[in-house]
């Protein structure tokens, strides 16, 4: 019985432990079935390992490294054993990763950010206030064409550049904010609660 995820029975795709495995026959190197036909065939990436080209042809399944997992036994810190092939649906429930995963994100806690106003916004060019990102839209374009100037919704969010101008306002603003970021973003999470909420749902998706 083992403590730590065998080199050879680990994915290099999901970092979970190797289901169907298929090997790349240039590299020798095993992933997911899943995992690797999805690179295939949403994607042109080179293969992972070798940066060689990754097609099917270039792929066959590793039958022996698959009843060597189905014949291992794996001993968690949470204290339990069981066969390799249930690792992946453990790890999602174990109590100890979970302990890990909340030590990880408040060791690297930082500062709360203080709540700003995303939701209106004055225009960059006259001034006027109140706009939200529609108006604001419809406003610069009918007013403030071919003009340069501080993008005030890029300003407003945690990752804009208060030093960046935009040549032209309105195409900046036509190309790049066509929809509302708080339809996407959390903003009255922290970067704790957000690294949590990430790391515990990655769980759920190997």
């Amino acid at each position: 019985m083992d403590t730590d995820i065998k080199e050879e029975f680990q994915c290099s795709i999901c970092l979970g432990v190797l289901v169907q495995p298929k090997v790349h026959k240039p590299c020798k190197k095993n992933f997911c079935s899943e995992c690797i036909t999805n690179v295939i065939k949403f994607t042109t990436s080179p293969c992972p390992i070798c940066r060689s080209p990754l097609t099917s042809d270039l792929l066959m399944t590793n039958y022996n490294l698959w009843d060597q997992i189905k014949s291992s036994l794996y001993s968690c810190d949470c204290k339990q054993t069981f066969p390799y092939t249930s690792y992946n649906d453990h790890i999602s429930i174990c109590p100890s990763i979970k302990e890990l995963i909340k030590k990880a994100s408040k060791s690297i806690r930082r500062p709360k950010i203080p709540v700003i106003n995303r939701w209106t916004y004055k225009c960059p060019c006259c001034g006027l206030k109140n706009f939200d990102r529609v108006s604001l839209l419809f406003h610069v374009n009918s007013k403030h064409q071919y003009k340069a100037a501080k993008c005030t919704i890029c300003l407003a969010m945690p990752w804009g550049d208060p030093d960046e101008i935009c040549i032209d306002i309105n195409e900046h603003l036509q190309t790049m904010h066509q929809f509302d970021y708080d339809t996407f973003t959390d903003f009255s999470m922290d970067d704790e609660e957000i690294l949590l909420k990430v790391l515990e749902e990655s769980l759920y998706h190997q």
